[in-house]
C-alpha cells in the first residue's frame, strides 16, 4: 500500500463539510489535539507512554489535499472528523501495491521503477549467479535494491538439476530445481565495524546456531571451511553492504584490494566449489579484486553500476512523496529541472521534496522553490562541472571517480544549505543525533533537546519536522522502533555540528 495518501476532489468537499459541522475554524489548534487522539502511542524507557503529534503544516496539507501525508496520519485526521478515510482518499491510492524498499528498516521511501533491472538481476540470481555486486554513489539505492532482490529468493532456493545417471529416477530427471527454505542475513560495514574475515565469519556462524570457541576465532582457515560448508549445504542469502569499508583506499582515489586477504580466499573458494547460497555485495566502487573474477566467471559473478532515476521515475518518485506532478499544477517543469540537476539521485530528490512540502514558504509549490533557489543551484553545478573538467585534464587517472565525487560534493553542499533552513530546534536535533553511528531509541534523540530545557511538545515538534523532511529513518529491532540517519545525511550533519562547536569555542 502507498506510504502517503491525499484527499480526492470529492474527499476535500467532505473534509470542508465536516470541519464546518464541528464549528471550529480549520486553522484552530483544536484539530491538532483531536488528531493526536488517534495517533499511535510510544512506550518510553520510564514505562510511560506518549502519543505522536501532528504539525500544523501536515494538517494544512491534509485538508487542502494538494500533497500526500503519511498514511496513518491521514487516517487519524479522518477519524478526528468522523469520516471514513477510504471515502476521502484518492481511489487509486487505496489499493495501490507499491513495494516497500528494504527488508529490515522502515523507510519513508517507496519502491520506484527499475523494473527491467530487477527482472534481469533476479533472473541471474535464480540461475547460476552466486555473487552479485552493486556499485554506485552513496544514496543511489544500492542497499534498497539488494533488499528488493531478496523478495522471492528468501522463499525458495534454486539449485541445478542432478546430472542424469543410471541411479536417477524419472522424478529426478523431471525435477529441474530443488526448493528449500533459506535464511537472509544483511550485514552493514562502516568505519567502526570489525571487518576482518574471521570476525565476520564467526558472527555469521553464530547467527546460524553454530558453536564458536575462542580458539576457533583465531583460526581463519577453520572458519572459512565451516562457513563455506554452511553456504554449500543450504541456501542462505547474504547481503554485504558498504564493502568499500573492507578495502584499502578512499573516496578520492578509489578502493582497491581487501585489507584482509582472507576475503579473497573466501570468494575464490565460493566460486570454485558448488554452492546453493547467494551473496549480494554493495559498494561505492567495484573492488579491483572482482574485475578479473567477474570477467573470468560471468555466469557466477556479475557486476552492475547503478545510476539515478530516469525522468519518468523521478516524477513517479515525487508523486509518491506527496508532490503534485500534473502539468496543470505548474510543478512538473520545476520538478523535472530539480531531477535533472541531481541526476535522479533518490536521496537528494527526497530531501528536496521534503523541504518543498514541509516549509510553509512553499507548501508544496515546487515552482516557487525553483524560482527561489534554481538559479543558485544551477550555478553551483556549473562550478563543479568546471572543477570536474580541470581534474580530468590534470589527473586523468581519477576520471572514473570524478563524476561521483562531483555529484556527492554538490549533494553535500545542497544538504548543508537545506539543513541551515531548518527551524532551530530541528537543526540542533539533526546535528547532535548524528553522533550515533548505530540506530538508537527515540528517547536518546530527544534527550539532546531535553538538556536544553525544551518541553515534551517542543521535542516532538522538532522530531516531526525531521520526519516530514525525510531526514530521519526508522529501523525495527525486536518490536522496538529505532531511529537513524542515512550515512550521507549523517556525514553532512556531523560537519555542521563540528562547525557549530568550533564557532562556540571561538566566542
Amino acid at each position: 500500500m502507498a506510504d502517503t495518501l491525499r484527499a480526492s476532489s470529492e474527499g476535500k468537499l467532505k473534509i470542508q463539510a465536516a470541519i464546518q459541522a464541528k464549528g471550529y475554524p480549520k486553522q484552530s489548534p483544536h484539530w491538532l489535539n483531536e488528531v493526536q487522539k488517534y495517533l499511535p502511542s510510544r512506550q518510553l524507557s520510564n514505562g510511560k507512554t506518549e502519543s505522536e503529534t501532528i504539525s500544523t503544516a501536515t494538517w494544512i496539507r491534509f485538508y487542502e489535499g494538494k500533497q500526500g501525508i503519511k498514511r496513518y496520519i491521514f487516517i487519524a485526521c479522518c477519524k478526528a472528523l468522523g469520516l471514513n478515510w477510504e471515502d476521502v482518499a484518492e481511489p487509486e491510492q487505496i489499493g495501490s501495491k507499491i513495494q516497500q524498499r528494504g527488508v529490515s528498516s522502515s523507510s519513508n521511501n517507496s519502491w520506484v521503477g527499475r523494473k527491467e533491472l530487477i527482472d534481469e538481476l533476479g533472473t541471474k540470481l535464480r540461475g547460476d549467479c552466486r555473487v552479485l555486486i552493486l556499485t554506485g554513489i552513496t544514496g543511489i539505492g544500492k542497499s534498497h535494491l539488494a533488499a528488493r532482490l531478496t523478495i522471492g529468493l528468501d522463499e525458495t532456493c534454486w539449485t541445478k538439476a542432478k546430472p542424469k545417471t543410471d541411479t536417477n529416477t524419472d522424478s529426478d530427471i523431471l525435477t529441474t530445481e530443488s526448493q528449500e527454505t533459506s535464511t537472509t542475513v544483511s550485514l552493514e560495514f562502516d568505519s567502526k565495524t570489525i571487518t576482518d574475515f574471521a570476525s565476520v565469519a564467526a558472527d555469521l556462524l553464530l547467527r546460524w546456531n553454530e558453536s564458536i570457541t575462542s580458539d576457533d576465532r583465531r583460526d581463519p582457515l577453520l572458519l572459512l571451511n565451516r562457513l563455506l560448508r554452511k553456504l554449500q549445504e543450504k541456501c542462505y542469502i547474504l547481503i554485504l553492504n558498504s564493502v568499500e569499508n573492507l578495502l584499502q583506499g578512499d573516496a578520492e582515489k578509489g578502493w582497491s584490494e581487501f585489507q584482509d586477504k582472507w576475503w579473497e580466499s573466501f570468494f575464490n573458494r565460493l566460486l570454485e566449489d558448488s554452492c546453493q547460497s547467494k551473496i549480494i555485495i554493495t559498494s561505492q566502487d567495484l573492488p579491483r579484486y572482482f574485475d578479473e573474477i567477474c570477467f573470468n566467471n560471468p555466469e557466477l559473478c556479475h557486476y552492475r553500476s547503478l545510476n539515478g532515476f530516469t525522468k519518468e521515475e523521478q516524477l513517479e518518485f515525487f508523486d509518491i512523496l506527496g508532490l503534485d506532478v500534473d502539468d496543470e499544477s505548474g510543478n512538473k517543469s520545476a520538478l523535472e529541472n530539480i531531477g535533472e540537476l541531481f541526476e535522479g539521485h533518490p536521496l537528494g530528490l527526497r530531501v528536496i521534496a521534503g523541504e518543498i512540502i514541509d516549509d510553509p514558504i512553499f507548501n508544496g509549490d515546487a515552482a516557487k522553490y525553483w524560482q527561489k533557489y534554481g538559479e543558485k543551484m544551477l550555478k553551483i553545478k556549473a562550478e563543479y562541472n568546471i572543477e570536474d573538467i580541470k581534474l580530468n585534464t590534470e589527473l586523468p587517472q581519477l576520471h572514473s571517480y570524478s563524476r561521483s565525487r562531483r555529484l556527492r560534493n554538490m549533494l553535500e553542499y545542497k544538504l548543508d544549505e537545506t539543513f541551515k533552513r531548518l527551524p532551530q530546534d530541528a537543526y540542533f536535533l539533526l546535528c547532535h543525533a548524528a553522533v550515533y553511528n548505530l540506530p538508537v531509541s527515540r528517547e536518546f534523540w530527544l534527550t539532546h533537546l531535553e538538556y536544553l530545557g525544551k518541553t515534551e511538545e517542543e521535542q516532538n515538534v522538532a522530531l516531526n519536522i525531521l520526519y516530514d523532511r525525510f531526514l530521519v529513518e526508522e529501523e525495527i529491532n525486536e518490536d522496538e522502533t529505532l531511529l537513524k540517519q542515512h550515512p550521507l545525511i549523517r556525514s553532512v550533519a556531523l560537519a555542521c555540528l563540528k562547525r557549530t562547536i568550533t564557532k562556540q569555542e571561538q566566542t
